[in-house]
């Protein structure tokens, strides 16, 4: 079923930062999303340290980044 009860233009959808970010991904990382954030996200969770140094670059925090990126916790739980 294709009924919407409102949906962004895509004039509108090219000025959002979600899809900013996707070009930005697709340039920097050779990631394809072709539109579909889900492809977006599940890149994220398999790829933990390159997504939070895309966030660091897309961003442009100012700051020093250091030299590491993501520290993985010893909690076994999850």
């Amino acid at each position: 079923m294709n009924t919407y009860l409102w949906k962004l233009s895509k004039e509108k959808l090219k000025t959002t930062n979600l899809y900013l970010y996707s070009n930005f991904i697709r340039k920097n990382f050779s990631i394809e999303t072709n539109g579909d954030f889900n492809k977006l996200w599940e890149w994220s969770v398999k790829n933990p340290q390159d997504f939070w140094k895309s966030i660091w670059d897309f961003s442009k925090v100012k700051g020093r980044i250091g030299k590491i990126t993501l520290k993985k916790s010893k909690c076994n739980w999850v």
